[in-house]
């Protein structure tokens, strides 16, 4: 699975995010939903951010798979159920899957460290290798418009390397946000 990494502050989601539905259309979705609620199709850039609370008991890193007609069919919602017990009052959750979703989590930062940020999608051929084992749930691989997914991969992969980024850490784009996060000591984890 082709995985592009890259340190992103919040502002810095907020800055990709208005160019994906502003430029590329993408539709976007919750990876999963909250424990007992449905999926949520997150339609701006302020409902995305409302969604991924940056600080408080429902924190959580903002976790998003981005779809286009363009690609391919829309995509699969599952209900996962749960066993009792480990999470209290809960019986379920819902995931979104797809052979051509475009998946973007964004790092937190925990104990001063601001954890790396992945865009990370499938290739052809990794779709290929499973559709035996998953044509049942997502159905075929040829839905789907691989140029078109690679071609949105790389215009999110150029957007944020070249236009975003205003440094490297390693081989990582330093978005400025996270640039700014580490230059007031925050340190910019590798994992």
């Amino acid at each position: 699975m082709p995985t592009f990494r890259f340190y992103a502050a919040r502002e810095d989601a907020a800055a990709l995010l208005t160019f994906m539905f502003g430029e590329l259309g993408c539709r976007v979705f919750e990876a999963y939903s909250r424990y007992g609620e449905a999926l949520k199709e997150l339609s701006s850039t302020d409902e995305v951010l409302d969604a991924f609370p940056a600080a408080g008991p429902s924190r959580r890193f903002i976790n998003i798979l981005l779809w286009s007609p363009a690609l391919g069919p829309k995509p699969t919602f599952r209900r996962i159920a749960l066993a009792p017990g480990p999470v209290s009052g809960h019986t379920y959750w819902h995931m979104i899957d797809g052979w051509g979703l475009v998946n973007l989590q964004f790092g937190l930062v925990s104990e001063s460290t601001l954890r790396p940020s992945d865009l990370k999608y499938s290739s052809e051929a990794r779709a290929r290798r499973w559709e035996e084992t998953l044509a049942s749930s997502l159905g075929p691989v040829d839905a789907w418009d691989w140029r078109a997914v690679e071609m949105l991969a790389r215009r999110l992969h150029y957007h944020l390397g070249r236009r975003l980024a205003v440094r490297k850490h390693g081989a990582r784009p330093v978005l400025a946000g996270a640039a700014a996060l580490a230059a007031s000591g925050v340190t910019l984890g590798a994992a």
